[in-house]
């Protein structure tokens, strides 16, 4: 399987994973900011690079995207991904509106690929924050 991963900020992390999997051929890598690809590709020693999801799309051979972008682009990107006939993936959330998550079910049952929203952190502060408010101890006098 080949994999582009779109969103070097914190999406750089992901590309030594998929580099790493032993069912992972190519890894592309695609940022609005040309530095930081080549940046990110240089460091990780990819050589398939594109300056926009728009270009990743057009080239043949690719069959899943990894979507790490900014959340106000991810159920279009998600459905424009689908669209192309490829796997998705995107970081949390995946849309933002009840229309755009009915948008992104219609579209992986017309692609008949996967989806996956990738949540990855559970243990965040957030969790033990709320853990801490709701044990036992902490609404003890």
């Amino acid at each position: 399987m080949d994999v582009i991963v779109v969103g070097l900020g914190f999406g750089a992390d992901f590309v030594p994973i998929y580099q790493a999997h032993p069912e992972v051929g190519r890894v592309a890598v695609v940022d609005t900011d040309l530095a930081r690809t080549t940046a990110v590709a240089q460091r990780l020693g990819i050589t398939d690079t594109f300056p926009t999801l728009d270009d990743a799309l057009a080239s043949s051979g690719w069959d899943a995207v990894h979507l790490l972008t900014p959340v106000r682009f991810h159920a279009e990107q998600v459905q424009q991904v689908l669209r192309s006939g490829r796997h998705c993936a995107s970081a949390v959330p995946m849309a933002t509106t009840l229309a755009d998550l009915d948008a992104l079910i219609a579209a992986q049952e017309d692609a008949q690929r996967n989806y996956m929203m990738m949540e990855t952190a559970v243990y965040s502060r957030e969790f033990f924050h709320a853990r801490h408010c709701s044990s036992p101890a902490s609404s003890a006098g």
